[in-house]
């Protein structure tokens, strides 16, 4: 178990209950989760995305690779059983990622759409009030880009 997965779950009710009307907001479960396999760590991604779905069934969810947000190997063999799901790496230069983005790239869509690596985080640049919305631009087309996806 994650060392305050009950504080992140009661978080993210009162998070998603707030904007569940909000079709713009993503939730992310956890930034970077690492000292955790994937095997232990998708089930309580699921856990996390399910508290977000119980208020917002549309909800977009994002699930980090493990290992700092590394790895997404795990993923591809056993992916996070739930709808809306988007995954997240996070790819440092110099790393051992084999999932890592080449030249610096900032983000990444497999052919799918299912799969998302970024980097730096633009969700940090959402507000003026948080020093920027550059963010907001990255973001808003992301919602574009997914709800032109047929599954």
């Amino acid at each position: 178990m994650i060392l305050g997965f009950s504080l992140a779950k009661s978080a993210l009710d009162a998070i998603s209950k707030r904007y569940a009307d909000k079709e713009w907001v993503l939730y992310d479960t956890l930034n970077e989760p690492a000292f955790i396999s994937w095997k232990n760590w998708r089930p309580l991604a699921e856990e996390l995305t399910d508290v977000v779905l119980a208020n917002n069934p549309r909800a977009i969810t994002l699930v980090s690779g493990v290992n700092w947000a590394h790895d997404l190997s795990g993923a591809l063999v056993d992916p996070v059983k739930r709808p809306n799901i988007v995954y997240e790496v996070h790819a440092y230069p110099n790393n051992s990622n084999p999932n890592g983005a080449i030249n610096n790239i900032a983000g990444l869509f497999n052919k799918q759409k299912n799969i998302l690596g970024m980097m730096p985080h633009p969700e940090r640049m959402i507000d003026t009030y948080l020093s920027g919305d550059d963010g907001s631009v990255f973001f808003q087309n992301l919602i574009t880009n997914l709800k032109s996806v047929s599954y």
